[in-house]
């Protein structure tokens, strides 16, 4: 019985982890119809299928725009014309030609879904515990460069893994420079912050050409506090009504200028029926403006001592500094 790894076969399980991601998430690698034709005929054999007609579609969109033509008795294929297209307005099309409406079928079979048991098993089977023949077969199969796929009683759909994947160095998939998920068939999918958003919004929210009654009006609340937080609390809350609690004036330790912190609150209905309570600072090294969400379920974020104190961790008693900077 195996109760603790070795050294060696702890940098082989960091090992066998990045080779699944990456072939996942990194390699685009392009499966073709030879790679896949034997492990398919396995697979439908097993429940004494005959081997299915075999579909590769270049992206995550064409993949299912070509299972609802399949599930309507439909051809359905990507134009020229489609080319300019979001894939919201592909779907949109597609739904206004069939005069059907648009059914997400994922069945989670590929990369995309597996790479995790993959490589647990993958280890395991490296240094001597474990051995299977058919997960072997199903291995090399989604090795070949299946992100997903469809499967029907006579027709398989295969996505290809994407082109290029971009994630935030923490993880989850974020860029603001281009999309974060790039398929071959140029439907890609963007995200910041681990937060999906359509091309449209993603675009107005890089060159943060969006207003604060706009950010108001998005439904999903995750994209919301993404919104909010990369566009600016600041800039957000000076287009909003906000309700002052308290005011604190002083003097700028090195212009002498007069200055104030201040408590306000604003509904960002973001929080159920919370209001959203923010502090505004100075950062004496830059003179800049801050605002910093604080909770507004405790008295103690009311002034703006106590606010400033609970960013510390504080009470307000206990925060006395000799000096800021």
């Amino acid at each position: 019985m195996l109760e603790k790894l070795t050294s060696d076969q702890e940098k082989l399980l960091a090992q066998t982890r990045d080779k699944w991601i990456n072939l996942a998430l990194h390699s685009a690698k392009d499966v073709t119809l030879d790679e896949v034709n034997d492990g398919i005929k396995w697979l439908y054999g097993l429940i004494s299928l005959p081997k299915p007609r075999i579909v590769i579609c270049e992206g995550y969109v064409s993949q299912k725009l070509a299972m609802n033509a399949y599930l309507n008795g439909e051809q359905f294929a990507i134009t020229p014309g489609m080319a300019s297209m979001t894939a919201q307005e592909v779907i949109k099309h597609a739904e206004k030609t069939s005069g059907k409406q648009f059914q997400l079928i994922e069945h989670g079979h590929g990369l995309g879904w597996w790479s995790g048991w993959l490589a647990f098993y993958d280890f395991f089977e490296q240094i001597g515990i474990a051995k299977h023949e058919s997960f072997d077969r199903w291995k090399n199969l989604l090795s070949a460069g299946i992100w997903c796929m469809g499967l029907f009683d006579d027709t398989v759909f295969i996505c290809k893994l994407p082109t290029k994947v971009i994630k935030a160095e923490r993880g989850g998939l974020h860029s603001l420079n281009e999309a974060a998920v790039q398929w071959r068939d140029g439907f890609d999918n963007y995200a910041i912050d681990r937060v999906m958003f359509d091309f449209t919004l993603w675009q107005a929210i890089r060159h943060r050409n969006i207003s604060a009654q706009d950010i108001m009006k998005l439904q999903n609340i995750e994209q919301r506090t993404v919104v909010m937080r990369h566009v600016g609390y600041e800039n957000v809350l000076k287009d909003l009504k906000t309700k002052t609690l308290d005011i604190c004036k002083f003097t700028h330790p090195r212009t002498n200028r007069p200055m104030e912190y201040e408590v306000l609150e604003t509904n960002l209905a973001d929080d159920n029926e919370t209001m959203a309570r923010f502090v505004k600072l100075i950062d004496f090294s830059t003179d800049r403006v801050m605002f910093i969400r604080v909770d507004p379920r405790t008295n103690l974020t009311r002034t703006c001592k106590g606010a400033i104190a609970w960013t510390f961790n504080m009470g307000e008693g206990d925060y006395e500094p000799k000096f800021e900077t």
